[in-house]
């Protein structure tokens, strides 16, 4: 399959920063990039943004250069010569393993590994990866993506190495579970502290509910990415491969309706620890009460905008907030989502029309008022794509990459900063509201 031409932007494009690029690109070793890019000139690798300590699905592609841009879909000619890209990739990561096995020094320091989504099972593609992720002994951050055939076994085993000796996060999704070599592994990782976990809906037939003997990692937060009736039942199990007695961090990507009750037996069992939650949306029957959640310390609402829709439901949830003389809670985040160009500069009319400021004053009075006592800081992020880590790296790689005309985090920060200043100037003066 012929690689895509690169398109071209005018150099005055001000979605495109060059100089950003190329303190990205410069930031890696000369040599890997030579070693990676070795039928490129120097000057094309001067203008691509790599990063290759973050080994991810979405930077892969750049790094081994199997593609050039990024697709929205999948087309029909795509599919069918995916293989082709993937025999591709293989040899890239047989060209890459090469280069790392006479460079450990650069080996050692990727803390991130993407399995990436299987379009198609290819066992050879999959002991690539194996290979791959042998090479790379400081592996901090595993994500298993999604995934409906088991992968093989020199990739189970080499995911299992992994777990067992430094993974510290795990994004565990879909047939995952039913890989019992990895799920004992799981059970193995004493350095595991984070799980992020998301099922399907045949969840209960696919994993073992067996009891599971001997002791299981303590996790320290937990991420619920889809609701599943099973999934709270089988982490509070003896056939669960992790702990839940010392789970200080809890966050539901998705909170439904039917949501709220689904995990409430979750709630009533780990509330009594959690110090830090994070709601990336809402649902009002969903409750903060310090009956349920009596250390919390920091509460973290996502998919934040300045409409009113959204805004009044956040200020009946914070109405919830502990009134009594010693309460726990000490910060609130609202994250924002990135928003396009063209959105923000409707914004200020959006909001008048659909009952944002008064949202916003709501919930400015009652955050102000002497009822509510303890809280120190409120902060305003712009929020990263969960599954994107490496999104703000993305919006800096070579120019055939679509941006949407998404405007850099910092200048969403000001923006949005700027207009609370002026919804909510109550928590500015109290110094709760620092913008």
């Amino acid at each position: 399959m012929e690689k895509a031409t690169p398109k071209t932007r005018p150099s005055d494009d001000p979605m495109i920063n060059h100089s950003k690029r190329r303190q990205v690109a410069e930031r890696l070793p000369q040599e890997l990039l030579e070693e990676i890019f070795a039928h490129e000139s120097t000057a094309d690798l001067k203008t691509l943004s790599l990063v290759c300590r973050a080994w991810t699905w979405s930077t892969r592609r750049y790094l081994f250069y199997a593609f050039r841009g990024l697709q929205k879909e999948v087309s029909s000619r795509v599919q069918r010569h995916f293989a082709t890209d993937d025999d591709e990739t293989r040899r890239n990561i047989d060209m890459f393993l090469d280069f790392l096995a006479t460079r450990p020094d650069i080996a050692q320091q990727y803390r991130m590994f993407d399995v990436g989504p299987r379009r198609i099972v290819d066992i050879n593609y999959d002991n690539a990866l194996a290979r791959c992720l042998d090479a790379m002994p400081n592996i901090r951050y595993l994500d298993t993506h999604l995934t409906t055939r088991p992968y093989s076994q020199a990739l189970q085993d080499a995911i299992s190495r992994a777990l067992r000796t430094s993974i510290r996060s795990l994004a565990m999704m879909q047939d995952v579970a039913a890989m019992p070599i990895v799920m004992q592994a799981i059970r193995d990782a004493h350095n595991l502290q984070k799980l992020r976990i998301a099922l399907p809906s045949r969840f209960a037939r696919m994993v073992q509910n067996e009891p599971m003997t001997g002791p299981r990692p303590l996790l320290r937060s937990l991420e619920l990415a889809t609701p599943s009736r099973e999934l709270p039942l089988w982490l509070l199990s003896p056939a669960s491969p992790v702990s839940l007695d010392a789970l200080k961090e809890l966050a539901f990507h998705e909170i439904t309706p039917y949501v709220s009750p689904v995990y409430r037996s979750l709630i009533d069992i780990v509330g009594r620890t959690i110090q830090v939650l994070t709601l990336a949306s809402l649902d009002q029957s969903f409750s903060i009460g310090s009956s349920l959640f009596p250390v919390l310390r920091v509460l973290r609402i996502c998919d934040m905008t300045l409409h009113g829709v959204q805004a009044s439901d956040v200020a009946e949830l914070l109405k919830q907030l502990p009134l009594d003389p010693a309460p726990q809670l000490e910060e609130i985040e609202f994250a924002f989502v990135p928003a396009s160009a063209s959105f923000n500069e409707a914004r200020a009319g959006l909001l008048a029309r659909d009952g944002g400021p008064v949202a916003w004053r709501e919930i400015q009075d009652h955050l102000a008022s002497e009822d509510v006592k303890g809280l120190k800081k409120i902060t305003i992020t712009i929020l990263d794509q969960p599954y994107y880590p490496v999104r703000k790296v993305l919006r800096d790689l070579a120019s055939n990459m679509p941006t949407r005309n998404i405007p850099a985090p910092e200048q969403q920060l000001a923006s949005t900063k700027a207009r609370l200043r002026e919804l909510c100037p109550k928590l500015v003066d109290l110094g709760l509201l620092k913008v």
